[in-house]
């Protein structure tokens, strides 16, 4: 009996089951292509408007009479309240008076402050850091207001507080840095109390090679890859990052320009399955 027949025969059909095994219906893909520009990464926050220029006044003793109301425009030195003992409080800079808490004749206790005094036209935005990225924030940087407004407006981080603190919130106390910005002239657009959104530029880079955030995976050792397409199939390809702006990623090495990429690839995507671009 000749054995070598079978063998031979086994041998012919195996390329042709595994060709036939390599070359099923190709996956749908997206992809995109690695290309060079610049890439910007924000840190997106939300902060609380306050004025700069706020004075807290409060005293001990029977009001005479109080000569200002609430929400009244007073100027530097214009008499506030005085009191039976012959004390005057005036006010320390022109604003607006946002808290009245005595009136003529009443015993004050000091226990609540009498007046408030704030500068309405000059405000500038609390923002709370935590200690994941406050490593990032720098006085200086740029910041660009998100809210909804038919101006563009720009500042840039003038405080950052050398210590965090606490601060109650409905999950519990939040210890964060307190970060600042002015909003300047374009304080007339807002009002001191209430929220507002804005982006950070935490990292730029000029000319670099780039590539969609969705298009980078990472594995359980925590090295990224990518899958690029070559002859209609997918390769899997190890990169090394740099700046990740989450909807853009700078490439440090691994791909070139030119380079096509799929996105969001998923479990379905393996090395060397046969992939469709649109």
């Amino acid at each position: 009996m000749n054995l070598k027949l079978p063998y031979r025969i086994i041998m012919l059909i195996l390329p042709l089951i595994i060709i036939a095994s390599c070359s099923g219906p190709a996956a749908q893909v997206r992809t995109a292509t690695a290309e060079k520009g610049d890439i910007y990464s924000y840190l997106s926050t939300t902060g609380t408007i306050m004025t700069v220029n706020r004075q807290v006044y409060g005293y001990q003793g029977q009001v005479d009479k109080v000569s200002i109301g609430l929400g009244d425009r007073v100027e530097q030195d214009d008499v506030l309240v005085t009191y039976r003992n012959g004390y005057v409080m005036r006010a320390g800079f022109g604003g607006t008076i946002t808290a009245l808490n005595v009136s003529d004749g009443m015993i004050d206790t000091a226990t609540q402050p009498a007046v408030i005094l704030e500068d309405l036209d000059d405000l500038k935005v609390q923002i709370r850091v935590g200690k994941t990225s406050i490593g990032q924030i720098k006085t200086g940087q740029k910041v660009i207001v998100t809210e909804k407004t038919d101006i563009d407006i720009e500042s840039e981080i003038s405080f950052i507080s050398p210590v965090a603190s606490a601060a109650s919130s409905s999950s519990g106390a939040n210890i964060a840095v307190v970060v600042e910005y002015s909003l300047g002239e374009h304080s007339q657009h807002f009002l001191a109390g209430f929220d507002i959104e804005a982006d950070i530029l935490i990292d730029t880079a000029e000319d670099v090679l780039k590539i969609p955030g969705e298009a980078v995976m990472y594995e359980a050792g925590g090295q990224t890859y990518v899958y690029t397409v070559e002859n209609s199939r997918a390769k899997k390809v190890f990169v090394e990052i740099g700046i990740d702006a989450l909807s853009e990623v700078e490439i440090l090495s691994g791909l070139s320009a030119g380079d096509v990429v799929i996105l969001g690839a998923g479990s379905g995507i393996t090395e060397g399955i046969m992939v469709k671009q649109p």
